[in-house]
């Protein structure tokens, strides 16, 4: 995630880089000492319960999304990655 923010926050047009910023802070509270492994359906499930007692699913979904978009940029960047995990996000709220 950190390569994430140095490389491609600044250069993105669909969000600011302070909003990716902040996108990223929040998942390392949760994801900060897990690694790509851990990334699966169960896990994003967890994060998702853990954060919906602060945020809305809306924002939780827009975090995770940030993760897939790291992982994606790690696997096109620096990678090849041997296997890229799906991050799975909650339901779009109506």
């Amino acid at each position: 995630m950190t390569a994430y923010g140095r490389e491609h926050a600044p250069t993105t047009k669909g969000n600011s880089p302070a909003t990716i910023g902040y996108n990223i802070a929040a998942l390392m509270t949760w994801w900060g000492a897990r690694t790509l492994a851990n990334v699966k359906g169960e896990t994003c499930r967890a994060y998702t319960k853990f954060r919906s007692a602060n945020v809305k699913p809306n924002t939780v979904r827009k975090e995770l999304s940030v993760l897939s978009s790291a992982i994606n940029h790690w696997h096109r960047e620096h990678g090849p990655l041997e296997s890229v995990p799906v991050v799975s996000m909650p339901e779009k709220a109506g």
